[in-house]
């Protein structure tokens, strides 16, 4: 488990939550845009935080130490970052973003 990504996820669920939002599947992948996260693997994400009980007295920390701690999301979490790829080209050419479910290409201008 990477622990930079089980930071950025907590600071996710800490911001929504002080913010009261729900945190959902659509709002991870919203939230998590930069990180190519497909339908499947944003409900498993809803699903594991779900289990954490989090609620806003939690602080970021709190939450990170809790995602540490659950083993099937750190399963999701790993899979997010081994599937994850980038080929970029020369400034002319086009980027494309994909992992094993979905790609998505960036026409450069």
């Amino acid at each position: 488990m990477d622990y930079l990504t089980a930071s950025i996820i907590s600071g996710v669920i800490y911001d929504g939550i002080k913010s009261g939002v729900t945190i959902s599947s659509n709002f991870l992948k919203i939230k998590l845009r930069n990180w190519l996260i497909d339908d499947d693997t944003a409900i498993k994400l809803e699903e594991g935080i779900s289990d954490l009980n989090i609620t806003e007295e939690h602080s970021e920390l709190a939450i990170e130490k809790k995602i540490l701690a659950h083993e099937k999301l750190n399963e999701v979490i790993k899979k997010i970052q081994k599937t994850n790829t980038i080929n970029q080209k020369n400034k002319y050419g086009d980027n494309i973003i994909a992992n094993e479910k979905s790609t998505i290409k960036i026409k450069n201008k």
